[in-house]
């Protein structure tokens, strides 16, 4: 069905295409973003500070939300919620997409100002 109101058992029919089309083979495709790129290389170094056990960078981020959000207010492994509630559904946090650093339960050992990652 393509309905959002309805339940679909398939995916929608989605495509994108670029065609790139040039007069002479002289003329060059630079692409935007390289991984490889000293710039790419020193925006993950200066954003992505933190390192882990593994080697893997991260940010870390605040784990409460800017908004009221009732739905995000409840207590997590002995943690009192913040005001507004946590930033995160308490799925995300149980599926491990969300691991909190080590150094938020030594710094703040009675709840919400702490740090998390994304987990990709």
């Amino acid at each position: 069905m393509s309905s959002a109101v309805h339940d679909s058992n398939k995916f929608g029919v989605c495509t994108d295409i670029l065609l790139f089309y040039v007069r002479s083979e002289e003329a060059g495709f630079n692409p935007q973003y390289n991984k490889d790129s000293p710039e790419y290389q020193d925006y993950i170094r200066e954003r992505f500070t933190m390192v882990d056990e593994t080697g893997r960078r991260f940010q870390a981020t605040s784990l409460v939300n800017p908004a009221y959000r009732p739905n995000l207010i409840y207590e997590y492994k002995g943690y009192k919620p913040p005001p507004n509630g946590w930033m995160i559904t308490k799925e995300k946090w149980s599926n491990g997409i969300v691991r909190v650093v080590s150094i938020f339960q030594e710094t703040k050992p009675e709840g919400f100002a702490g740090k998390a990652t994304r987990m990709n």
